[in-house]
């Protein structure tokens, strides 16, 4: 995880107003241990304020409202990248498993 964290600082000095690697680093954050999904969420939001079409900012929070059982949220969010590209392969995944858990 460190390496991955690296990594994203980098590429976020790189090139500051591109949306992708701050979204990516905000993941990698939570996925670390280093930030909750509520505050990644937030700055996920932010991100997505400045660029709404930002995919990976938007799949990444789908995944992080369905961790804080904000499962409307999620779907909408899914929604939105699956309008876009109805083959994007992990809002599909992630769209299934939240209707695994509509059903429970």
């Amino acid at each position: 995880m460190a390496n991955a964290e690296e990594a994203a600082r980098r590429a976020a000095q790189i090139d500051p107003d591109h949306v992708d690697p701050h979204a990516f680093l905000e993941w990698v954050l939570v996925m670390a241990g280093k930030k909750t999904p509520a505050a990644a969420i937030v700055v996920l939001s932010h991100l997505l304020d400045r660029d709404p079409t930002c995919v990976r900012a938007r799949v990444f929070r789908a995944k992080l409202l369905k961790r804080e059982n904000k499962l409307q949220l999620a779907v909408a969010d899914l929604d939105a990248v699956l309008r876009v590209d109805p083959e994007h392969k992990e809002a599909k995944n992630e769209m299934q498993l939240l209707k695994l858990f509509a059903r429970k």
